[in-house]
């Protein structure tokens, strides 16, 4: 067990505390007092099939869902495949809220809004499952999603946070991410100046470094083991902060905050 300074422990944490919270907001709905159990059983549904124009350097936010939320990407073109199931227990309660698509040529945006001033819809049993299939250029930029996330290789700019779930992407070149609630699985790709940020993470960190990645890696504030499953990478340690180089360390990369194993591989 690395030594952990005392700063470090009371960010550690801080960290835990805050993603603990979230976690329970995120099982409550995470909005205006719904409320999500696994076992309900949702008899109420709609589903939205629908697609837009975007650009391929567009944006595409998703905001406070309440189930598991898949990301496809294709090589090219510039629309975006949007399927929604919107769940809940009664069909009263699927009238409580919605879940809102708005877009313009540069920006997608998919969102839960709950019905106002109504004592009706206070307590509600929903969920709701997203699947995206989108340009890989685009830009992506996700909170507040109470399940799992997978994504697949975007080489625009990744921003998450508050995800009460596993959250997966295949490959990124630039990413900030923050506040995960059940471990993170990420693969990196050679990374633009922006690099790839990583703070408050409670579960298994695992990181994937692709062929030609040249990254500067240090790992600060960490309650587990670091360590490397390539035997051609090496970790260094001092004082509870890692560091590793692969090829010229051009890239940067920072993870900080993390309660559970690191691991650091190459495919």
């Amino acid at each position: 067990m690395p030594r952990i300074s005392p700063r470090s422990a009371l960010l550690l944490a801080a960290a835990a505390a805050s993603l603990a919270a979230g976690a329970s907001a995120f099982a409550a709905g995470a909005d205006r007092g719904q409320t999500y159990n696994d076992d309900d059983e949702m008899r109420a549904r709609q589903e939205i099939h629908e697609t837009y124009r975007i650009s391929p350097r567009g944006t595409v936010r998703v905001r406070g869902i309440a189930g598991p939320v898949t990301v496809e990407t294709t090589d090219g073109g510039d629309t975006a495949q949007v399927d929604i199931v919107r769940m809940a227990a009664t069909e009263r309660e699927l009238q409580c809220y919605r879940t809102e698509v708005t877009s313009s040529p540069d920006r997608l945006t998919i969102e839960h809004v709950q019905r106002e001033h109504d004592r009706d819809c206070r307590n509600i049993r929903s969920r709701q499952e997203v699947r995206l299939r989108v340009p890989r250029s685009v830009n992506l930029d996700f909170s507040t999603i109470a399940g799992a996330l997978d994504v697949a290789p975007v080489d625009g700019m990744v921003r998450l946070s508050s995800i009460a779930g596993q959250a997966t992407l295949a490959r990124v070149r630039a990413a900030e991410i923050d506040s995960v609630a059940g471990g993170l699985s990420l693969g990196i790709a050679p990374m633009t100046e922006e690099g790839v940020r990583i703070s408050s993470v409670v579960g298994p960190v695992d990181l994937s470094f692709g062929p030609g990645v040249d990254a500067d890696l240090s790992v600060d504030s960490v309650m587990g083991s670091v360590r490397s499953l390539s035997p051609d990478f090496d970790v260094s340690e001092e004082y509870g902060t890692y560091r590793a180089r692969l090829g010229s360390g051009r890239g940067r990369l920072s993870l900080s905050s993390v309660i559970g194993p690191v691991r650091l591989r190459r495919p």
